[in-house]
């Protein structure tokens, strides 16, 4: 391959990991937005239930007060739930990245195509390992969102 040829191979992969740690970002932005969102709606749903039992649960006797304790209690779980799987999707994870060290510049300067072609082996491996990131954060996600959807 000539050098414009590898200089292109590198600027895809390079376009390619850029591409996926662009979507890193939003996946945790996506993720910190549904944390605030679910934070809020357990410590809402929790202000609510604590009333309703007031006055429904004092000492349960019927088949509505025991429902109502069940459903209470089945939502919360699926609260707690969803905010656990949200909070562990952004934990923080070393997202993938090229080196620039003495060991490139020195690769630069005895053969520019062997370069190239080094850092667009680097990026797609780096791509690689930021899709499976990926792919663990955003299946945690996906859990998170159907628990709310449950409750």
């Amino acid at each position: 391959m000539n050098v414009d040829n590898l200089k292109f191979l590198y600027e895809i992969s390079r376009k390619s990991l850029d591409e996926e740690i662009e979507r890193y970002k939003r996946l945790d932005e996506k993720a910190a937005r549904l944390l605030t969102g679910c934070g809020i709606a357990i410590v809402a749903y929790t202000a609510l239930v604590k009333e309703a039992s007031t006055f429904i649960c004092k000492s349960p006797n019927t088949f509505y007060e025991w429902s109502f304790i069940v459903i209470a209690t089945l939502t919360y779980i699926a609260l707690v739930s969803s905010w656990s799987k949200l909070f562990s999707s952004m934990r923080l994870i070393n997202s993938p990245r090229i080196e620039i060290d003495d060991s490139v510049s020195g690769m630069i300067k005895e053969s520019l195509e062997e370069a190239y072609e080094d850092l667009a082996a680097t990026c797609q491996e780096a791509t690689v390992v930021a899709r499976g990131i990926l792919v663990g954060k955003q299946g945690q996600i996906e859990l998170a969102y159907r628990d709310m959807q449950f409750s």
